[in-house]
């Protein structure tokens, strides 16, 4: 197990190795008393596997597992910045295709098992060095990982590979922390790198923030923008319907978004609403005559 961490501004790795079954406990030992000591979990799929996986090995160790500390799992961030242009959100993709490093002569996940297999059975020293070093390059790359999505997050420079999309996905990422301000912000640099669909996705997380903060002419402002490189797009119309009638108390603008609206939303309520809009418009019209 690799565990790294920062003592001023080193970052220190220990590798902790199980030569044989018996040295279990020392290593669940150790592990515990540095996760006690931890302010924060740093992983890479880590609530999938790696702690699920650890509990258990505590459990069946008979030793009481650790309360851990707030946890952040990268993969998840990841796939939601990074998942519109990386295929595979594996850490050594995301070292190639985003840190711009690529590790030579690395072992394969899936030939790990059987290596240490080996290991137990034969006391194959040599088959395990590339295991420790896959291990160790894994826990440089989360660190720095770590560094470039923190830096990406703050709008601070950085040395990674950066994209439209990725801004995309830093938005949609601070919309869904809360972070409104962020969110607006990571948009208006993805309209500024990006054009077509990525710009599209960006008025929209915008137009979300702007909701949220109750800012109705920041919204349907964001909506429109955005419906001019999509203008047939249905959810859209329904969109800027709903912030017409309801917000900037308009019906016969949002009449003509909502009958562009089909398939946005069930007919039977379509049909309600373009009836109930209807309805309104009529109510103001009024008669107009020289001298009345």
């Amino acid at each position: 197990m690799g565990l790294a961490y920062f003592e001023d501004d080193s970052l220190v790795v220990e590798q902790l190795f199980v030569h044989e079954p018996d040295a279990e406990a020392a290593l669940l030992a150790r592990v515990a008393a540095l996760i006690a000591g931890a302010s924060a979990l740093i992983t890479f799929n880590g609530k999938s596997f790696d702690l699920p996986l650890l509990r258990s090995r505590f459990v069946l160790s008979r030793i009481p597992p650790p309360a851990l500390p707030p946890h952040l799992d990268l993969l998840h961030v990841a796939r939601r910045i990074y998942g519109a242009r990386v295929d595979r959100c594996s850490l050594t993709g995301l070292e190639r295709d985003v840190l711009r490093f690529e590790r030579l002569d690395d072992i394969a996940g899936e030939e790990i098992p059987e290596r240490y297999r080996r290991y137990l059975r034969e006391g194959d020293r040599a088959g395990i060095v590339p295991v420790v070093r896959h291990n160790l390059w894994d826990l440089v790359a989360l660190a720095a990982l770590t560094g470039e999505l923190s830096a990406r997050v703050a709008r601070s420079p950085s040395e990674g590979r950066f994209e439209a999309d990725d801004h995309v996905g830093l938005a949609r990422t601070s919309l869904r922390a809360g972070d409104h301000e962020g969110a607006l912000a990571h948009a208006g640099d993805a309209l500024s790198h990006g054009q077509g669909g990525a710009s599209r996705e960006a008025h929209l997380i915008a137009a979300r923030a702007h909701h949220k903060t109750g800012d109705a002419l920041g919204r349907c402002g964001r909506l429109l923008a955005a419906l001019a490189h999509a203008p047939e797009d249905a959810a859209i119309h329904l969109e800027l319907a709903r912030c017409y009638e309801r917000d900037l108390d308009d019906p016969h603008r949002a009449l003509e978004h909502a009958q562009q609206a089909h398939g946005a939303e069930a007919p039977s309520t379509l049909a309600k609403r373009v009836q109930r809009l209807t309805k309104r418009c009529q109510q103001g019209v009024q008669l107009r005559l020289p001298g009345f």
